[in-house]
């Protein structure tokens, strides 16, 4: 049995299975991390909405107050 022949026949089946691995080792790692940093987001944004909305209401009550003492 020859290992370092020109022709390597299983080649391109060993490659498409490392490839398979690769993918779910890869796939299974950015699921975890992905996942982790997904939910960091939305608490961020949600965070963000919140103040957003926190400012719109004491711009909205302070318009209302100008408009009743005016």
């Amino acid at each position: 049995m020859q290992l370092l022949s020109k022709e390597p026949l299983t080649k391109p089946v060993m490659t498409e299975t490392m490839r398979h691995v690769l993918e779910l080792a890869v796939g299974t790692c950015i699921c975890r991390v992905g996942l982790v940093d997904f939910f960091e987001n939305v608490k961020h944004v949600c965070k963000l909405v919140v103040s957003f909305v926190e400012r719109l209401n004491s711009v909205a009550f302070s318009f209302v107050m100008q408009g009743k003492f005016s």
